[in-house]
């Protein structure tokens, strides 16, 4: 009986020590997760790139038409991000675009290089071979239990918060913190569009009231040739301020593209198939915020007629943020549609087809669009998702009908993007 016993013990022994120097070993064939940069990264998934900034921005959006032409590409924007304002002690704001960066507060890394802070990439591949540590405490993504979660084909993630980086005291909010994770798949049907998923906490003790959150910026549509410069490409002289924003109200997402103008000369047709577009299109999972649509704000870049008070420039305040968000000029008045006179939320809802109501002309984009606010609570987390999203066709009638078409499918397939 003791033999037996002594002989189990040396058993047990020998298959602990084997099994712990086997994960030992597994272990060992792990990888570090560390952050790539702490300024930048480009995040691509082989037919659309972005690049993700310190401060939480999308800039240099592109997207490759045809990949057997990789000279050729469609640049989309330069500058698009999402716009907070609200009531924390007082009206106070934060923005996360390069409209503003010395008149509107934006945002910063949380931690610092030195505390392991930065911005960090994955794809999937590498995702499913596994990490030694998943850095949840850096913006990692995560399921409910806490175990690691992988958005798309190919993702990127930061951590935020907000701060005051005009030096006006009292303007920024504090304690906003926001994990900003745009992700890509790499398939046919969803690569001609970029997610983002915001996770956004109240790690103040005092809470944020009427809350309004939206998106936008620069968007700066233009088909060009690498090869040559953007004068002499197959689209002419056509200049990234060559653009015109639209509306969707019955889907609510907002969309540049670029008119046909006589002056333009001989072009291609394909030179006006393009459309991009944008929408926050929210998360219905937990913790997940889709909120009914606010505004469609006009945002110029120039002094417009019967529009000087929605110039950018004028947005120098937290309360003139707000206002944006709420569908209003900095002075605080309303829009008024100028083919019906009426007062409205909802800039450029027409139809740029049949040239009926109210529709851009051509100029250097500016847009922003809003949903309806809430309260955040001190600890309090909601998420929200922003889909960004490409047509490339043959003509201008069909890029239009073509961007219904792919943001109907973004909708219809999300179990795929949210969950």
């Amino acid at each position: 009986m003791s033999m037996n016993n002594s002989l189990l013990s040396f058993y047990c022994f020998f298959s602990i020590l084997f099994l712990g120097c086997d994960n030992e070993a597994v272990n060992q064939g792990l990888e570090e997760l560390y952050p790539v940069s702490g300024t930048e990264l480009v995040l691509s998934n082989g037919r659309m790139s972005v690049t993700l900034v310190d401060y939480g921005g999308l800039q240099t959006i592109s997207l490759l038409p045809d990949v057997l032409k990789p000279n050729r590409k469609v640049t989309i924007s330069h500058s698009l991000g999402p716009w907070y304002a609200g009531n924390q002690n007082g009206i106070r704001s934060n923005i996360m675009s390069s409209l503003f960066p010395y008149r509107i507060d934006r945002f910063q890394l949380q931690h610092s290089a030195s505390e392991g802070g930065g911005l960090f990439t994955v794809n999937k591949a590498d995702f499913l071979g596994g990490f030694e540590r998943w850095p949840s405490d850096f913006g990692a993504p995560t399921y409910q239990d806490g175990s690691p979660k992988m958005n798309g084909d190919v993702m990127a993630w930061g951590s935020f918060t907000s701060a005051a980086t005009t030096g006006t005291s009292g303007n920024s909010f504090f304690g906003l913190d926001i994990v900003v994770n745009p992700y890509m798949f790499e398939d046919d049907e969803l690569q001609n569009i970029v997610f983002v998923r915001y996770e956004i906490t109240n790690e103040s003790s005092t809470p944020i009231e009427n809350l309004h959150m939206g998106f936008g910026g620069d968007v700066d549509l233009a088909l060009i040739d690498t090869n040559l410069e953007p004068i002499n490409g197959i689209c002419g002289r056509f200049k990234t301020h060559w653009n015109n924003t639209g509306y969707d109200r019955t889907r609510n997402y907002s969309y540049t593209y670029v008119k046909p103008d006589p002056a333009d000369g001989n072009i291609p047709l394909e030179c006006y198939g393009t459309f991009v577009g944008y929408s926050i299109v929210g998360s219905s999972r937990t913790n997940g915020l889709i909120a009914p649509a606010l505004a469609h704000t006009v945002v110029t870049r120039w002094e417009e007629q019967s529009f000087e008070a929605f110039q950018e420039t004028k947005i120098q305040t937290p309360s003139q943020v707000l206002f944006a968000l709420q569908g209003l000029s900095s002075e605080g008045n309303p829009m008024i549609d100028p083919t019906t006179g009426e007062v409205t939320s909802f800039a450029y809802t027409g139809n740029p087809i049949t040239e009926t109501g109210w529709v851009d002309y051509r100029k250097d984009v500016r847009s922003v669009q809003s949903i309806s606010p809430i309260t955040l609570a001190p600890g309090e987390k909601v998420i929200t998702i922003v889909a960004i999203f490409a047509a490339v066709s043959p003509t201008y009638e069909q890029g239009f009908s073509d961007l219904t078409s792919l943001f109907d499918k973004v909708i219809s397939q999300r179990s795929r993007w949210d969950y």
